[in-house]
């Protein structure tokens, strides 16, 4: 029941902050994308799965997402493990991340058990990708990249997407 109930508040969250961009002084697109980041985690499956003392979110490069999600990131958790956000140079190694988030460049999707996630625009796109859509903030996924990565995507969070590719 705990887990249920866990999941109907990510799941709102999730919705919470699909709200609009342009809604106020308090949701910023920075704040929306920051927050999807750190909800991202409970809707992915690494395959190659291995408790550790923290989930880590790495960022690549920095812009208003990355100094939100440090500010946001602080006393949350990812099933039952603190968040630890890092900051990475472009040619630093990911090994040990879980989400990767390129800030100011395209991913590469060659990070196995890893989620990379883009901006809009960016080329070669991550697994999930940002889109701003009628002033909302949305996410495209990437399911054959996912697979690629070793990672399986909750069905939840794939209802939840403005678009999905690759699927079967």
């Amino acid at each position: 029941m705990a887990r249920r109930s866990t999941t109907l508040f990510v799941c709102g969250a999730l919705l919470l902050a699909a709200a609009p961009a342009a809604a106020g002084p308090t949701a910023s697109v920075a704040d929306i994308k920051a927050a999807y980041l750190l909800k991202f985690g409970p809707f992915i499956e690494w395959k190659q799965d291995a408790p550790a003392p923290s989930f880590p979110i790495c960022v690549v490069g920095e812009n208003e997402v990355s100094k939100e999600l440090d500010r946001e990131a602080a006393g949350q958790k990812v099933n039952d493990a603190p968040v630890e956000i890092r900051h990475l140079s472009s040619g630093q190694a990911a090994a040990g991340c879980r989400i990767l988030y390129f800030a100011q460049q395209a991913a590469d999707n060659n990070f196995p058990s890893v989620l990379t996630v883009t901006d809009t625009g960016e080329t070669p796109r991550g697994v999930i990708s940002f889109v701003i859509e009628h002033n909302h903030v949305r996410f495209d996924v990437n399911v054959q990249a996912a697979s690629k990565a070793g990672l399986a995507i909750s069905a939840k969070l794939l209802g939840l997407a403005h678009a999905v590719e690759g699927a079967p």
